[in-house]
């Protein structure tokens, strides 16, 4: 069981800051339900992609949840939300803060009929600041909190950083307060607000190292921290490629000098300590940049390994995909047009997880195979366009080549509008989770979630086509639409 088994979280953010952090929490165990406006979230769009709305962003930061599309303009949309907020723990959004009232999410109302609810505002800015309400995007973000301004004091011109991480940053952050509020809730009983804003974010993660001398009043140095600011600080080039060093302490610096043949440097003072190789970080690193230039990167990993330095090589994104170190993907899952990766996160390898499967626990825990699969809980979204029993049938065999066999069945039957019913047997891992989406001309109009194992699991296809036209629910699992009555 996954440490946040039985938490149900209520995911009504977009983009990638709100859905990165709601995926983290699903990855840990608990049941995330991501609620969409009738046009979807727009990473839907963002990069390649098998199929419309599948594109690769919203693959990336959605996983292991299940979706529902509301209206929340209308009061059916509304009341379906209210409804399930009854039984959620937790309500994230990222909708700027004067905009919540018209969709009735308005906090004090929406904490007085639930009391117990962790209702948590991923903003751009903090609401009760000069910037509070005001729309905010990564590079926005960025730009405000001292990044660009950094890259400008290292490169020459402001730029933003290759990686969204005032995003990833501030859902991780967002991950980390929604679940103090959770433990504060099981000593008061009661939920509450909490807001988790990025600009206030990114400048505390910048100002850990950054704010440096003026932690003290007068400063006692300047603002930024030299170390990780000097021109040296990059990939060191040997004589045929890179490698990256990381000499930090008394013992590695002694260790480097030595294996580089240039032991003199020890005596000078410049170099003696933390102290003070940190007022002279440039000379430092330079010495080390030109040192390494002589010899080839090979050599020089064994010779720092040798001298226990951390160092490794320049990996390029492309290499990462098959490092064996990165585990990252299961098996390719076949699809019409292409083949889909199935994912694994790094949380779902929680230490001290315990499997939730009598029927495997033995067969699992007593094999090499069973210890690598723990923790593997892969999602795929499916879709076709042909409401057929043949082509519902070849997608569901396809997702099942995704699943790591242990021995155990599970059935799967199929009931269509014409009243035909498919069987298929699958042999999965236990614990694994697979979502079935069923599209309608490029139109998503089911969507279905397994956790096996299972005994069987009935699917029945909406009886027609649904009016695109429709101020209703375009998406939803049966539990949800049970649990919502929203019709």
């Amino acid at each position: 069981m996954l440490p946040l088994h039985g938490l149900k979280v209520i995911d009504l953010s977009s983009v990638i800051f709100g859905p990165y952090c709601a995926q983290w929490l699903a990855d840990l165990g608990a049941d995330v339900i991501k609620l969409e406006a009738p046009e979807g979230d727009s990473t839907r769009q963002t990069g390649p992609g098998l199929e419309p709305g599948m594109a690769a962003l919203f693959l990336g930061s959605n996983r292991s949840k299940r979706g529902l599309v509301l209206d929340l303009k209308t009061a059916a949309g509304q009341a379906a939300l209210d409804r399930l907020l009854a039984t959620a723990d937790v309500l994230l959004h990222s909708i700027q803060p004067q905009k919540l009232g018209q969709l009735g999410l308005e906090p004090e109302a929406l904490l007085a009929r639930h009391p117990h609810l962790v209702f948590a505002g991923l903003h751009g800015f903090g609401e009760a600041g000069p910037y509070g309400g005001l729309p905010a995007y990564d590079d926005v973000i960025q730009g405000m909190s001292g990044i660009a301004d950094l890259m400008a004091q290292s490169t020459g011109a402001p730029r933003y950083m290759p990686t969204i991480i005032a995003d990833k940053v501030s859902g991780l952050t967002a991950g980390l307060a929604i679940l103090a509020a959770i433990i504060r809730r099981q000593t008061t009983g009661k939920g509450g607000f909490v807001e988790i804003p990025m600009f206030e974010t990114m400048v505390a993660f910048n100002f850990v190292e950054h704010f440096y001398g003026h932690h003290f009043d007068p400063p006692l140095g300047p603002l930024g921290y030299p170390r990780v600011m000097a021109p040296w600080r990059r990939p060191l080039a040997t004589a045929d490629g890179h490698v990256c060093m990381m000499a930090y302490t008394d013992a590695h610096w002694h260790g480097f000098f030595t294996v580089a043949g240039a032991a003199d440097h020890l005596a000078d003072p410049r170099f003696a300590s933390i102290a003070t190789r940190t007022t002279h970080i440039d000379a430092i690193y330079g010495i080390a940049g030109e040192l390494v230039r002589a010899r080839p990167t090979a050599e020089w990993i064994t010779l720092l390994e040798g001298a226990q330095i951390p160092c490794a090589r320049v990996m390029p994104l492309a290499a990462l995909e098959n490092d064996p170190r990165v585990y990252l993907y299961g098996q390719d899952i076949g699809l019409f047009g292409g083949a889909f990766k199935a994912t694994k996160s790094l949380a779902q390898s929680f230490p001290g997880r315990v499997i939730d499967s009598p029927i495997c626990e033995d067969a699992m825990m007593g094999s090499a195979i069973g210890a690598a699969l723990q923790g593997m809980r892969p999602v795929i979204e499916m879709q076709f366009a042909d409401f057929s029993t043949v082509g519902f049938n070849q997608i569901v065999n396809q997702a099942a080549t995704m699943f790591w066999r242990t021995g155990e069945s599970c059935p799967i039957t199929v009931r269509l509008p014409s009243g035909d019913t498919a069987t298929r047997e699958f042999v999965i891992h236990p614990g694994a989770v697979m979502i079935i989406a069923i599209r309608d001309d490029g139109r998503l109009v089911m969507e279905r979630q397994y956790r096996y194992p299972v005994q069987q699991v009935m699917i029945e296809f909406p009886a027609g086509k649904l009016d695109p036209g429709e101020d209703r629910l375009v998406c939803a699992q049966r539990e949800l639409l049970e649990e919502t009555g929203y019709r």
